[in-house]
Protein backbone atom coordinates (compact mmCIF):
# COMPACT_ATOMS: atom_id res chain seq x y z
CA UNK A 1 0.00 0.00 0.00
CA UNK A 2 1.34 3.56 -0.75
CA UNK A 3 1.47 6.68 1.22
CA UNK A 4 -0.62 9.96 0.49
CA UNK A 5 2.54 12.25 -0.36
CA UNK A 6 0.54 14.32 2.74
CA UNK A 7 1.05 11.72 5.52
CA UNK A 8 4.59 11.08 4.06
CA UNK A 9 5.47 14.71 5.09
CA UNK A 10 6.31 15.73 1.27
CA UNK A 11 3.37 17.41 -0.31
CA UNK A 12 4.36 17.25 -3.71
CA UNK A 13 7.60 17.72 -5.83
CA UNK A 14 8.70 20.17 -8.64
CA UNK A 15 11.80 19.25 -10.17
CA UNK A 16 12.58 16.12 -7.49
CA UNK A 17 11.98 18.40 -4.88
CA UNK A 18 9.55 17.86 -1.89
CA UNK A 19 7.75 21.38 -1.09
CA UNK A 20 8.90 21.24 2.64
CA UNK A 21 12.61 20.91 1.40
CA UNK A 22 11.79 23.91 -0.94
CA UNK A 23 10.28 25.71 2.09
CA UNK A 24 13.01 25.14 4.24
CA UNK A 25 15.14 26.63 1.15
CA UNK A 26 13.26 29.76 1.41
CA UNK A 27 12.77 30.50 5.28
CA UNK A 28 9.25 29.40 5.76
CA UNK A 29 10.35 26.52 8.16
CA UNK A 30 11.44 29.63 10.47
CA UNK A 31 7.87 30.85 10.02
CA UNK A 32 6.53 27.52 11.27
CA UNK A 33 8.93 27.10 14.41
CA UNK A 34 7.39 30.62 15.61
CA UNK A 35 3.60 29.10 15.04
CA UNK A 36 5.25 25.88 16.96
CA UNK A 37 5.89 28.25 19.99
CA UNK A 38 1.72 28.74 20.48
CA UNK A 39 2.04 32.07 18.53
CA UNK A 40 -1.54 33.05 17.06
CA UNK A 41 -2.20 35.51 14.25
CA UNK A 42 -5.20 37.57 12.99
CA UNK A 43 -5.11 39.71 9.19
CA UNK A 44 -7.45 39.90 6.69
CA UNK A 45 -9.72 42.65 5.07
CA UNK A 46 -11.40 43.57 8.44
CA UNK A 47 -8.20 44.05 10.69
CA UNK A 48 -6.87 48.06 9.83
CA UNK A 49 -3.38 47.04 7.73
CA UNK A 50 -1.34 49.92 9.48
CA UNK A 51 -1.68 47.60 12.90
CA UNK A 52 0.20 44.49 11.24
CA UNK A 53 3.54 45.23 12.00
CA UNK A 54 2.49 45.39 15.70
CA UNK A 55 0.97 42.57 15.06
CA UNK A 56 3.91 40.54 13.00
CA UNK A 57 6.24 41.32 15.89
CA UNK A 58 5.22 37.84 17.26
CA UNK A 59 6.54 36.29 13.76
CA UNK A 60 9.43 38.49 12.52
CA UNK A 61 10.56 35.80 9.72
CA UNK A 62 7.06 36.58 8.20
CA UNK A 63 7.88 39.86 8.42
CA UNK A 64 11.22 40.15 7.10
CA UNK A 65 10.24 37.76 4.41
CA UNK A 66 7.32 40.12 3.31
CA UNK A 67 9.65 42.68 2.93
CA UNK A 68 11.54 40.48 0.31
CA UNK A 69 8.62 40.00 -1.53
CA UNK A 70 7.61 44.23 -1.85
CA UNK A 71 9.32 46.92 0.16
CA UNK A 72 6.60 49.00 -0.47
CA UNK A 73 5.62 51.56 2.30
CA UNK A 74 1.82 51.47 1.66
CA UNK A 75 0.62 49.83 4.56
CA UNK A 76 -2.01 47.68 2.66
CA UNK A 77 0.75 46.12 0.13
CA UNK A 78 2.65 44.77 3.14
CA UNK A 79 -0.39 43.47 4.53
CA UNK A 80 -0.93 41.66 1.16
CA UNK A 81 2.97 40.28 1.02
CA UNK A 82 2.28 39.17 4.79
CA UNK A 83 -0.97 37.22 3.66
CA UNK A 84 0.85 35.82 0.56
CA UNK A 85 4.02 34.90 3.00
CA UNK A 86 2.25 33.31 5.36
CA UNK A 87 -0.04 31.37 2.61
CA UNK A 88 3.45 29.15 1.93
CA UNK A 89 3.31 27.35 5.05
CA UNK A 90 -0.28 27.06 5.48
CA UNK A 91 0.08 25.34 1.49
CA UNK A 92 2.79 22.91 3.00
CA UNK A 93 0.57 21.59 5.63
CA UNK A 94 2.90 23.33 8.58
CA UNK A 95 0.73 26.28 9.90
CA UNK A 96 -3.44 26.37 10.01
CA UNK A 97 -5.77 28.86 9.05
CA UNK A 98 -9.34 29.67 9.88
CA UNK A 99 -11.77 32.30 8.38
CA UNK A 100 -14.49 33.89 10.09
CA UNK A 101 -16.20 36.85 9.40
CA UNK A 102 -13.29 38.82 7.08
CA UNK A 103 -10.57 37.72 10.05
CA UNK A 104 -7.83 35.01 8.95
CA UNK A 105 -6.25 33.52 11.95
CA UNK A 106 -2.88 31.51 11.61
CA UNK A 107 -1.37 28.91 14.03
CA UNK A 108 -0.16 25.83 14.79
Amino acid sequence: MTVPAHQNGVLGTENGVGLRSRGDRHGLAEIAEVFGQGVKIEVGDMLPSSHDEARLKRVPPAWEKAFEVNPAKDPAVRAACVEFVLAGPYVTDTISRSQHHGRITYEM
